[in-house]
């Protein structure tokens, strides 16, 4: 399902943008992605808050498995905040290849220069008042009260019907997302329709090419960087176990697009390596939700193609701004097609200035997201069973 509804929203894209480019009609579409978007910013939020309550409130006791399990938070970490730097080194040095320049668009650019992560460091955890969090401009700081509220829950709860109804809450949101994702392909067409129509044809070549360095980077960080992780941890015996069986993770995350699906086939070629039981239990099924190099690398490659577009520049500070939104937006980031979590976290708290600087930039960064889905679900999915190889190492 995930992979029709996602070649769907290509498709979508692709006429949307035919349609704005080459017709009169484009800015009458616009009305349709309004509709999607408003109706995905409503169900967004609570799905958010929801599902990570649930989840931290109902998982499993770690208690057992904790030497295993911090070892393997903090692995993930580390290889996402080195893919997201690669990212941005290679953005920084072809940006003559990618970059849009708005001003030419008639785009109302965003006034301040430089992104300042200090000026900003206390609005990015909290708000001033509870109310204000429900907001698709407060999704981060909405992850952080219910991380909080969720560990709260666990230690003090004792009643198990609290949560079952979290869970049942979990599984309804889930449903009412995947319900309006259906509409995702009607209103990419309006959304990339109506911008088409404002930006023209340099806008839809820019696409393309930022398409082109994302997979440069993704195939760099693949070839290079896995294999450099095992060898550097491992040994050469493990590197060659993991390239032998490294293919089968790699082809069938890349037909199904979708990291869950990937779980089994990662289960039994870590038992062929060798990888004890233990370690992959815990690496794996965790990996799928919260290990997300590839969406890392995405989330960066979005924020700068969009800062491009509202004639952002950026200094050192904004580039650690940028590396920290894409790391935290890409942990958990919701198995629902065109759901678009990670890019709300990374516009609520880089592009949240005005409304319409908001929904263009997450109209921009879902289109991009949509166009990468099939590399960057090969590097979430197969990175948890490069992971097994570092964590065994790390415990054993």
């Amino acid at each position: 399902m995930k992979g029709t509804v996602g070649l769907f929203s290509i498709v979508s894209i692709i006429c949307g943008i035919v349609i704005g480019v080459y017709t009169e009609i484009g800015v009458n579409l616009k009305f349709l992605g309004d509709i999607y978007l408003n109706l995905m910013f409503c169900c967004a939020v609570p799905f958010i808050f929801i599902s990570l309550l649930s989840s931290i409130v109902n998982a499993a006791n770690v208690k057992e498995n904790g030497r295993i399990f911090v070892v393997t938070i903090v692995v993930f970490f580390i290889t996402s905040v080195i893919s997201a730097v690669f990212a941005a080194i290679v953005m920084h040095f072809t940006s003559s290849f990618w970059s849009v320049d708005g001003a030419q668009m008639g785009i109302d650019l965003i006034k301040y220069e430089n992104v300042k992560v200090w000026d900003v460091i206390s609005e990015v955890f909290t708000k001033p008042d509870f109310y204000l969090l429900f907001s698709k401009q407060s999704i981060f700081q909405l992850v952080i009260f219910s991380i909080l509220l969720g560990m709260g829950i666990r230690r003090t709860c004792k009643n198990s019907s609290i949560r079952q109804l979290l869970m049942e809450l979990q599984e309804s949101m889930l449903e009412v997302t995947k319900i309006v994702s259906y509409c995702a392909p009607v209103g990419f067409v309006g959304l990339f329709a109506g911008m088409s129509s404002s930006l023209g044809s340099t806008f839809a070549v820019q696409y393309i090419n930022v398409f082109v360095v994302y997979c440069c980077i993704v195939a760099a960080y693949i070839f290079v960087f896995f294999p450099t992780y095992v060898f550097s941890f491992c040994g050469i015996n493990c590197l060659k176990t993991f390239l032998s069986y490294y293919w089968a993770s790699f082809m069938n995350a890349g037909a199904t697009c979708s990291s869950s699906a990937n779980i089994p086939v990662n289960y039994e070629i870590a038992k062929k390596s060798n990888i004890d039981d233990d370690v992959s239990s815990v690496v794996i099924p965790f990996g799928a939700v919260c290990h997300m190099d590839g969406s890392s690398i995405g989330l960066v490659v979005k924020a700068l193609f969009v800062m491009g577009i509202f004639g952002q520049s950026c200094d050192l500070s904004g580039y650690f701004l940028i590396i920290m939104v894409s790391v935290l937006g890409s942990i958990g980031m919701a198995p629902v097609p065109g759901s678009g979590v990670g890019e709300l976290v990374m516009c609520s708290l880089l592009f949240n200035d005005s409304p319409e600087h908001f929904a263009m930039a997450y109209t921009v960064a879902v289109g991009i997201g949509i166009i990468i889905d099939m590399p960057a679900t090969i590097v979430n999915s197969s990175g948890d069973y490069m992971s097994t190889f570092i964590v065994q190492r790390l415990v054993k």
